[in-house]
């Protein structure tokens, strides 16, 4: 990078806006108002056509994705907001955000339609994008569903980005997620774990389902990571053959509603998928969390691993996950351990002895991601995660009952 290359660091701005209410939803409304700031903004620039009455929208916006982002509370929309328009390598062609507020009261909606821009390189047009923001009382859930659809422009792949405690309760889930070719979620706020990972086991499992990324899994990157760091020296990967114990420790929902339930289960399924270990069947609650005992090898090669979970409250360690531990058997000649375990918000340390060598643990540095990072990383993301979608079907069979600990 040169002396005068600039980086552009500027969250879009506002360049055209419209708002109003109404009894009605009518996709022709909106699309009326956004091509009317279109023409507004035309007539504004500087470098608009004389007597053009609607910009070259080749050169003003990209042609990347539709995005539908749904979210429940006003606090929860403007907060939503701020970390997508945050973002700088990403702009959607459209944006439209179906926002349920349980304080309004029932009838009518606010609509409300956006240009935003974000500055580029000197003597460049600016990127410039639509956003749609629809507003109703939850008894009105289903009637957005309408409105979706006829506001998607044609022939971009269409993201629905849902950030709600559960999918499975809702009407709007349910008509929106035909139309959509990935689905964005966040398992570790689901109210009711259970029956949410089982629809998405069910999604992943449908052929003609969206994609599905979950921001759960992926904060659990740089823990598979160093889990697997582990066994890349050859004397280590052995051990692998001699586990004999897996305990996951995550953190028990708080105010924020952020629970380690899902992360721990997802982390419990990659290893078992990766690591062929068989589940005979759920995890059963024990004295603190559950475990369950898996089956590994064939014939006299058999063996067993006992995976243990449990949630840990009143923790000042931030994160989902908080520990993972693999042991071999204590009352072997030269036992083996393996632990990685969160220390701040930017660190983790590892843990490993092994051999009979001397211990060595060293702080590895792994922030925690905040809602740009994850965002960021999942709209430039268009395949297929097959290790996750193994890792979820296999955390769907090792899934307990619910119950209140699950939050």
């Amino acid at each position: 990078m040169t002396d005068t290359d600039t980086v552009n660091t500027a969250a879009p701005s506002i360049a055209c806006a419209a708002s109003w209410e109404t009894d009605r939803l009518d996709p022709r409304v909106i699309e009326r108002s956004l091509r009317t700031l279109w023409g507004d903004l035309a007539a504004r620039s500087s470098t608009a056509t004389p007597g053009a009455t609607v910009p070259d929208q080749t050169d003003l916006r990209t042609s990347t994705v539709n995005l539908i982002v749904v979210t429940d509370t006003a606090t929860s929309v403007t907060r939503l907001e701020e970390a997508l328009f945050a973002l700088h390598t990403f702009a959607p062609s459209r944006v439209l955000v179906l926002n349920l507020d349980a304080a309004r009261p029932a009838g009518g909606f606010q609509v409300d339609t956006a240009l935003r821009e974000l500055p580029t390189e000197r003597g460049r047009m600016p990127i410039r994008f639509e956003t749609v923001r629809v507003t109703a009382c939850v008894e009105q859930e289903v009637s957005l569903a309408s409105i979706a659809s006829p506001l998607l422009l044609p022939e971009l792949p269409t993201f629905l980005y849902w950030p709600g405690t559960t999918l499975v309760e809702s009407p709007l889930f349910h008509e929106l997620i035909p139309i959509a070719d990935r689905l964005m979620i966040d398992s570790s706020l689901f109210l009711h774990g259970g029956v949410n990972l089982r629809e998405i086991g069910r999604l992943i499992g449908n052929p003609r389902g969206p994609v599905v990324s979950d921001f759960a899994w992926r904060r659990l990157t740089p823990w598979r990571s160093l889990l697997a760091q582990f066994f890349n020296l050859p004397e280590a990967l052995p051990e692998l053959e001699r586990i004999e114990e897996v305990e996951l420790i995550g953190r028990l929902a708080g105010k924020n509603g952020q629970s380690g339930m899902t992360a721990t289960l997802l982390l419990a399924g990659w290893l078992a998928s990766t690591l062929n270990w068989r589940a005979p069947g759920p995890m059963v609650q024990a004295k603190q969390g559950w475990r369950v005992t898996l089956r590994c090898g064939s014939g006299l090669a058999e063996r067993e691993v006992v995976l243990r979970t449990r949630l840990k409250a009143q923790t000042k360690s931030p994160g989902r996950v908080l520990s993972v531990m693999l042991r071999s058997d204590e009352a072997a000649p030269q036992p083996a351990l393996f632990r990685v375990e969160r220390v701040s918000q930017e660190m983790v340390r590892t843990y490993s002895e092994f051999g009979g060598k001397p211990p060595v643990s060293r702080g590895v540095p792994a922030s925690v991601f905040d809602d740009s990072d994850l965002l960021s990383k999942e709209l430039a993301s268009l395949g297929r995660d097959t290790v996750y979608e193994s890792a979820l079907q296999c955390a769907v069979t090792l899934m307990p009952e619910e119950s209140p600990l699950w939050r």
